[in-house]
């Protein structure tokens, strides 16, 4: 099976139960702080996105957002609907398999766009007036389209609504995950690295709803004005979290904290025993680490003139 694959297998007497439990959980997600939720879309595994390679998958498995959730949530009516979910699924999901780069894949997929920037749920194209017609069926049975239009635009519902759920033009989209996030200039603890002598990088991050950050190395060369790519990495909070094979991290309730990263100047290469090619290494998504290639090429070199760390979020690259 291919790194990416899936592949399930589904009763489909068990669809009717299994749209039941969703419509309940649908429902009872008005009573949650959609930080939250989109919280829990940000770190579930997600799939190709079927708007092109710019734009983040729309489409998440559901049984994994419903575990991050289940994990997340302190409302015990929101944990209940979400336990019935999980076994409705269950039952419903005969075999599942999947490749090494979804492991939170469980076997049913959900629509639920990615709002950088609200223009995706907003969009006549990729939004509800084109997702409730090439999901009509789906959209006349269940609630999903109902909570939609609730966590991107505020209008609420209740479980016997039989109308299909499309804002109104004009109507205003918000991205609930959204966050103001500033990085303070980042100090050394040294001007110089080495290999076995490490730098301390240090700076205060300051915002709500951080979904990732992640490290940029590079080397300045004045003469070309152009970057050497030395490195790139995500960098990991205190609390590394792990739901269904997908881990994320918690930067913990209050809005200001300081990351530190402890970076020595190593670069990687591939050697066939007699020539080595440098290797930029980097990791996959967010499941997958990258491994020490077995000869790694070290040097002494001065501080890279450039080293910046990147925070990502709801805004900017990978959802909340």
């Amino acid at each position: 099976m291919g790194q990416s694959s899936t592949l399930t297998a589904v009763d489909l007497s068990a669809i009717p139960e299994l749209l039941d439990s969703a419509n309940d959980l649908s429902f009872t997600l008005q009573e949650e702080r959609q930080q939250l939720m989109a919280g829990a879309r940000t770190y579930a595994q997600s799939f190709t996105s079927i708007f092109g390679k710019s734009v983040p998958p729309s489409y998440i498995d559901l049984g994994n957002f419903v575990q991050l959730l289940r994990r997340e949530t302190t409302n015990s009516s929101i944990a209940q609907a979400a336990d019935r979910m999980l076994v409705s699924l269950n039952e419903a999901v005969i075999a599942e398999k999947h490749g090494p780069s979804k492991p939170g894949a469980t076997g049913i997929s959900i629509y639920l766009p990615y709002l950088p920037n609200s223009r995706l749920y907003r969009s006549s194209v990729a939004g509800p007036e084109s997702y409730t017609v090439v999901a009509r069926r789906f959209a006349d049975q269940s609630l999903w389209d109902d909570f939609l239009a609730y966590h991107y635009a505020g209008r609420t519902f209740d479980p016997a609504t039989d109308i299909i759920a499309v804002p109104e033009r004009g109507t205003a989209i918000s991205a609930p995950g959204y966050g103001e996030i500033g990085v303070s200039p980042v100090t050394l603890s040294e001007s110089v690295a080495a290999p076995r002598r490490p730098v301390i990088l240090s700076a205060d991050i300051r915002g709500q709803n951080v979904g990732y950050a992640s490290l940029f190395v590079g080397f300045y060369d004045e003469e070309s004005n152009s970057i050497f790519v030395a490195g790139t990495d995500y960098l990991e909070s205190h609390d590394t979290r792990e739901v269904g094979g997908v881990y994320y991290q918690d930067w913990g309730e209050d809005d200001e904290f300081t990351m530190e990263f402890e970076w020595e100047s190593l670069m990687f290469a591939v050697n066939d025993g007699v020539d080595s090619v440098l290797r930029l290494s980097r990791r996959r998504g967010t499941e997958l680490r990258p491994r020490r290639p077995s000869t790694p090429w070290m040097a002494s070199t001065p501080m890279p003139t450039v080293v910046n760390p990147v925070i990502r979020d709801c805004t900017s690259a990978m959802g909340y």
